[in-house]
């Protein structure tokens, strides 16, 4: 345990702050830091510091701590380190015990249950992810700018947007639609219907040939009251069909890098704006 970078059980007024010693750590492998408190840290107020001499800061490590009990590990960046601990704006009572490893340990330990913040230790892993597609092909996996994960087909998805009113008791004539190529995933078709006049199912396939005897996708059925959701100016109705299709046009079917959209209505019609989501 270091003496010199430890706090014994003590009260610190607001704002209050304790500085450790430049302590040798330099046959050392970890540094742990445990810091009980019943009131939260001022911000950014638990830092560690290292320094090449003993003297100037070379590098650190912040974090805010909230009331209650946290374990902290370090690697060993530099010759030397000391802590410094600012309390908050209330009174607390602080314990912070610090002790140097010759061997590296598994970090902090964290209960599965447990909440998770941004202040808690944590180790930084960077992965390279690929999975086999439909093909058993290897394909990178990647995440949008939010987050999702998906994969690198599914993303970078070019839009081609048409119109096709739907029709009441039939099937409309055959809307063209274009695909990035003909060997292509197809992502997905969202669909923005207005001017309802009593339409209460719409029906959608896609397919490879005008006539639809080439399909590419099964029959999809959407009762719009359950099925789709109306849309902020609060009369039209929109729905995203989510496809994910890795698909090839067959040989002497259709038009090079087109399918074709085939849509029903039930109990009246609706003017529909579609767009078909396809990447390489």
């Amino acid at each position: 345990v270091s003496t010199d970078n430890s706090y014994a059980n003590a009260t610190m007024g607001v704002g209050a702050s304790v500085t450790g010693t430049w302590e040798d750590v330099l046959a050392y492998g970890l540094i742990v830091t445990t810091i009980k408190t019943d009131q939260d840290s001022a911000a950014s107020g638990f830092v560690i510091e290292y320094s090449a001499d003993g003297t100037n800061v070379l590098d650190s490590d912040a974090f805010t701590i909230a009331a209650g009990t946290e374990t902290y590990s370090f690697d060993i960046r530099a010759q030397y380190f000391r802590f410094r601990y600012t309390n908050g704006g209330v009174q607390a009572d602080v314990t912070i015990s610090t002790s140097i490893k010759v061997y590296g340990s598994r970090s902090s330990t964290h209960a599965v249950g447990g909440g998770i913040t941004d202040e808690d230790d944590a180790e930084l892993t960077i992965a390279s992810m690929r999975a086999l597609d439909g093909g058993n092909d290897n394909i990178q996996v990647k995440c949008t700018s939010t987050g999702i994960l998906g994969n690198a087909c599914a993303f970078g998805a070019e839009a081609n947007a048409a119109t096709d009113n739907v029709a009441n008791g039939a099937w409309n004539t055959a809307k063209a639609l274009t695909l990035v190529s003909d060997n292509c995933r197809i992502v997905g078709l969202g669909v923005s219907l207005g001017t309802i006049a009593g339409l209460t199912d719409l029906d959608w396939y896609l397919s490879w040939d005008s006539a639809g005897l080439v399909p590419i996708t099964d029959r999809v059925s959407w009762v719009l009251a359950t099925d789709m959701g109306v849309a902020r100016n609060g009369t039209d109705y929109i729905a995203m069909g989510v496809i994910d299709l890795v698909v090839e046009r067959p040989s002497g079917v259709g038009s090079a890098d087109t399918c074709y959209l085939h849509t029903y209505g039930t109990g009246g019609t609706a003017a529909g704006s579609w767009v078909l989501y396809s990447a390489e």
